[in-house]
């Protein structure tokens, strides 16, 4: 009897001890000091290997592949030789880390050789075949803006800027250079600061593709287009309300979802067919809801963040009709808000980051009231451990959240609090020891780096030893193996939204003021290790002055959140 006991302790136990990996540095060389938090911003998988941007001291930012081995983990080519940076960023002229996009068999991202300024290039995963397939702006000027792009009918759509039209323009290619032409101008003009029309946020439904495009340097418009330049118009209904808010706009039950003053409206494609939904504005000048970025479908149901004024902002679900948008749980009890957001469907449940009494931590629904619950407070007490970047895979939920020194770290759960752990090497010192210096912990990843998972491994840029970052990949040894909804997932950084942050140089205090629409808003301050030295809350509508208390003078990181956007910029203290 006692070994049948024994036997079946043994089995009870095994399903409960934590999972087993295998770590493996990928020995790239030294990652950049002050651009190592930008490595990464897109990862394709092809024909067995990874490829990625990341910018190191002996090459700048250029295109790399690993096949998981680190003698398998190389440069694809040095596009601009030596230690400058040949890939560019999306939307700046720094260059620092690029936006990949898989399109017609090869990989299409900006990049600057030295002879031309930042253009639309390709590669196949080979040196010979990483090629610049156009040049818009001849010279060594910019002419392929590529942070906001995608795909519509078997082309590929960016912003582009040439002599002949002046500004950032919708630009259209299916993968060759004959085929890669301007949709429309769609803000004439000669000068790029006031004559861009700067597309952006698209979003598909009822066969068209949907953009945001600036129409003056003042105004700026819905438009939609069929994908010829006689079909690329405004949006215009009878019913259309001002200062309706098009970026991030969900689709669900086909109608499009769209904020206004508070309102959520939706959008059926006809003449008439923007109409209110759910008026959440109430009483005047309250906007209960202030964006519908990162809302999510779910069991039939579109899962969102709102305020009806006697509530704080919780969780909100809508069927597609007024009377089925109701809250679902008050998570943070009267004035309060929780703020739901980062949410990814898991298992069957839906995770999201909500905060109460506790901070801000983990949560999971099963789409009723009573289902609804933390799954674990992670730090413990009343500070949170801010958790997102949710990807689900290998039978498990993926997320990144922080200590209590501020530094961010890779967790998994199962979705109980017992099997939500850290991921991080067994014989890993604790957090405020390392080689470096003290409270540089081991283990913890960049401010800003996303992470990816492949068949049986996670590739994730961190710090695994006591040596610099680099680009480690983790191999799940307990045999769960990839989930079967897709064995290849991708947890990348938020997108930049535009922030003001002045002075800068700064002494005493720094202002930080932004005109975009947000319901929590946040700034962080952090040195160039990565530790947070002091954070702010913003709301909306104000200018945010935040005192800098006895921070030393020298490079730091001003990141700020707005909702689930971030802007991240660097700050000079003297």
């Amino acid at each position: 009897m006692k070994p049948l006991l024994f036997i079946l302790t043994a089995l009870l136990l095994s399903n409960i001890v934590k999972a087993q990996f295998v770590f493996t540095k990928l020995n790239l060389p030294t990652l950049s000091f002050s651009n190592f938090e930008y490595t990464t911003n897109r990862w394709v998988v092809k024909n067995g290997k990874v490829y990625f941007t990341c910018t190191t001291n002996q090459y700048g930012a250029e295109l790399w592949e690993t096949d998981g081995t680190p003698a398998g983990t190389k440069i694809v080519k040095d596009i601009y030789h030596n230690s400058w940076s040949g890939v560019t960023t999306p939307n700046s002229t720094f260059q620092d880390v690029a936006d990949l996009r898989e399109f017609d068999g090869k990989m299409y991202f900006s990049a600057n050789d030295s002879t031309h300024g930042a253009e639309l290039w390709y590669s196949n995963g080979t040196a010979a075949g990483t090629q610049m397939l156009i040049d818009l702006m001849p010279g060594r000027f910019r002419g392929c803006y590529f942070g906001q792009n995608t795909i519509y009918n078997g082309r590929l759509y960016f912003a582009g800027d040439s002599n002949q039209y002046q500004g950032k323009e919708p630009w259209v290619t299916d993968g060759t250079a004959q085929g890669t032409y301007l949709l429309k101008d769609i803000n004439p003009g000669i000068l790029q600061l006031t004559n861009s029309s700067n597309p952006r946020d698209y979003h598909q439904n009822f066969g068209l593709l949907f953009f945001i495009a600036n129409t003056t340097n003042t105004t700026t418009a819905l438009y939609q287009t069929n994908g010829t330049t006689i079909g690329t118009v405004p949006v215009l209904t009878d019913t259309m309300p001002s200062n309706i808010e098009y970026s991030k706009a969900p689709v669900f039950k086909n109608n499009t979802y769209y904020i206004s003053k508070g309102q959520l409206w939706t959008y059926d494609g006809s003449f008439a067919g923007m109409q209110l939904l759910y008026d959440y504005s109430k009483p005047s000048g309250f906007k209960g809801i202030t964006t519908m970025d990162g809302a999510i479908e779910y069991k039939g149901k579109l899962y969102f963040s709102a305020s009806d004024s006697t509530n704080g902002f919780e969780l909100w679900t809508t069927d597609g009709t007024t009377a089925g948008t109701t809250m679902l749980k008050d998570i943070y009890p009267g004035i309060n808000s929780s703020y739901c957001s980062n949410f990814c469907i898991h298992d069957s449940l839906l995770y999201f980051a909500a905060t109460d009494t506790l901070g801000t931590e983990l949560w999971v629904t099963d789409g009723t009231s009573s289902g609804t619950h933390m799954v674990a407070d992670i730090l413990g007490g009343k500070k949170g451990s801010e958790p997102h970047t949710f990807t689900s895979g290998h039978n498990r939920l993926y997320f990144i959240a922080l200590n209590n020194f501020g530094y961010k770290f890779l967790y998994y759960t199962d979705g109980t609090a017992a099997g939500t752990h850290r991921l991080e090497q067994p014989s890993a010192v604790n957090d405020s020891l390392h080689a470096l210096g003290p409270k540089r912990p081991v283990s913890y990843i960049p401010i800003h780096a996303g992470y990816l998972i492949a068949d049986k491994s996670i590739y994730v840029y961190a710090r695994y030893d006591t040596t610099w970052f680099n680009l480690w990949k983790i191999e799940d040894t307990t045999g769960k193996g990839p989930d079967t909804s897709a064995s290849i997932r991708t947890a990348n950084i938020t997108e930049q939204l535009s922030v003001d942050i002045y002075p800068n140089p700064a002494r005493t205090y720094l202002s930080v003021k932004t005109n975009a629409a947000f319901k929590h808003g946040r700034v962080i301050i952090t040195d160039m290790a990565g530790r947070t030295i002091q954070t702010a809350t913003m709301q909306q509508g104000t200018e945010t002055q935040i005192t800098l208390n006895d921070i030393a003078p020298g490079m730091y990181m001003a990141d700020v959140w707005l909702d689930d956007k971030r802007s991240t910029q660097k700050l000079i203290v003297q």
